[in-house]
């Protein structure tokens, strides 16, 4: 199931991206986050092996970011 996903909201009453939640999304190209999100906390390893994703945009009310959480996102480039 998670090879195919290619794009992913996450919903503004989400507070945290757990640990290993997207590993292995290997087709991901695309988070969104708004900037009107409750998103405090991205877990260890949350984007683990997420190769296609490009660009990732954390919102200002995130508190902290996990170990590694974009180990193996060679193609990753931009993070705001």
């Amino acid at each position: 199931m998670f090879g195919t996903l290619t794009k992913v909201t996450i919903p503004n009453t989400v507070t945290a991206i757990g640990n290993y939640a997207f590993e292995n999304c290997t087709n991901l190209e695309e988070v969104v986050i708004y900037d009107s999100s409750n998103l405090e906390n991205i877990g260890n390893y949350a984007f683990l092996n997420c190769p296609k994703l490009e660009k990732f945009n954390i919102p200002a009310k995130v508190k902290s970011v996990g170990y590694a959480a974009f180990e193996e996102c060679e193609n990753l480039e931009e993070i705001t």
